[in-house]
């Protein structure tokens, strides 16, 4: 990754990004409660079956940074700096792939970063099979969510964003608690250690699966939509 993309994708939003959720998340962990269980989620269908505001919320406080993170990076990127990007770069292929790269390492980061700077304050030891298990889940969940917003963006505006994700985190979540059958089958529950259980490796497949679908309509809207013919904001 170029230097100038790597300023471009950690510049001061994402770093404010990042510290408010860590702030809020280091107030809720209060020195008693691992910051893992954060990123582990939890099983829907151990609950009552009725909607739990403070999980949704405690939820939705990790998925939401580096997502956020990720759009306010692509927005500049496939608006005015696009011009100057596509241009520079061989095909529309090779500049969008860059820019995912991009976004996994802005959720990669973020998990990593907040765990690492959660545990050490708060004391709270690490186990190694639920780490390794949410490193997995986690990041691949919030990056398969910030591509479906951008293909959001994309297609239509950057409002369409905040309404993909508000129906995926919010709207879904909701489904899986009110009927927590068919939460194994709804997206908010993948990113989830504790949801998916041994279900890991559907999980991890199915998220893999529809990333790579997903970027390749993506890809292939850009080519026939050139970002850099229609610079304007998105």
């Amino acid at each position: 990754m170029k230097g100038r993309l790597f300023t471009r994708v950690f510049d001061h939003h994402t770093f404010a990004c990042y510290f408010a959720a860590i702030a809020l998340m280091l107030f809720l962990v209060g020195g008693h409660r691992s910051p893992l269980l954060f990123f582990m989620g939890f099983s829907a269908q151990d609950g009552a079956g009725g909607l739990d505001i403070m999980r949704t919320m405690e939820w939705n406080l990790c998925v939401l940074p580096p997502v956020s993170a990720s759009i306010l990076f692509l927005m500049p990127e496939l608006g005015a700096l696009s011009t100057y990007t596509i241009v520079r770069s061989k095909n529309i292929r090779r500049w969008w792939l860059m820019r995912l790269a991009a976004v996994v390492v802005i959720n990669y980061v973020f998990f990593l970063f907040a765990l690492v700077l959660l545990s050490l304050i708060s004391g709270a030891e690490l186990l190694l099979a639920e780490w390794s298990t949410a490193a997995v889940l986690f990041p691949l969940h919030t990056t398969l969510l910030s591509s479906l917003c951008a293909g959001g963006m994309i297609l239509f505006t950057s409002r369409a964003t905040i309404i993909f994700y508000l129906l995926v985190e919010c709207g879904l979540l909701a489904v899986g608690m009110a009927y927590p059958p068919v939460s194994l089958f709804l997206p908010p529950y993948w990113g989830m250690a504790q949801a998916m259980g041994d279900r890991f490796s559907s999980a991890v497949a199915v998220s893999v699966f529809l990333l790579i679908v997903l970027n390749l309509g993506i890809i292939y809207w850009l080519s026939r939509h050139n970002p850099a013919a229609n610079p304007q904001s998105k």
